[in-house]
């Protein structure tokens, strides 16, 4: 599975807000989730974020930039070890 950094998540956050022409504010709202994650993310007052908010401003930046005709930037993807082993309990 592959799967990106959280630095390297940021920096795509960064790059899409500029080629998309957005704000953080507006690409919150329209993607349902809090209207001030991106600005914490990008300041670094928040670190991390949940799967289904990630995945929530990936969709709406992949539809603006095809309603727009623009490209996204690539976002980069690091290969998890398929060794991680098996989860189990205490």
């Amino acid at each position: 599975m592959d799967l990106p950094e959280p630095r390297d998540f940021r920096q795509w956050i960064k790059r899409v807000l500029t080629v998309l022409d957005l704000t953080g504010y507006r690409w919150s709202r329209e993607a349902g989730v809090p209207p001030n994650l991106v600005s914490k993310l990008l300041s670094g007052e928040q670190t991390d974020l949940r799967l289904s908010a990630a995945c929530a401003l990936v969709r709406i930046a992949q539809k603006t930039a095809r309603d727009q005709g623009i490209a996204l930037p690539p976002l980069e993807r690091h290969r998890l070890p398929s060794d991680l082993g098996r989860w189990s309990r205490p």
